[in-house]
């Protein structure tokens, strides 16, 4: 009965070894072709139709780069279907 306890006890032991092995290989291969898919296409486009997602510069007389929420500029139409 021992040798049966003692092989289900490393079989339970391998088996967690081998599931953690495998996460992170997939996890690794899935976020590696998400970044390059999904942020390196989106890079590509921008750079080639010259769209700047982020403004980098900052203009003299500003000591941000916050801009002012104009609470008013947003009709009500815009916001009914926001979700």
């Amino acid at each position: 009965m021992g040798k049966i306890k003692l092989f289900f006890k490393g079989f339970i032991q391998g088996q967690k070894e081998f599931g953690k092995s495998i996460t992170v290989l997939v996890n690794s291969i899935i976020l590696t072709a998400v970044y390059i898919f999904g942020i390196g296409i989106t890079c590509v486009f921008a750079k080639l139709f010259r769209k700047q997602l982020l403004e980098l510069r900052l203009e003299k007389d500003k000591k941000s780069y916050w801009k002012d929420y104009h609470q008013n500029s947003n009709k009500m139409e815009d916001c009914c279907n926001q979700f």
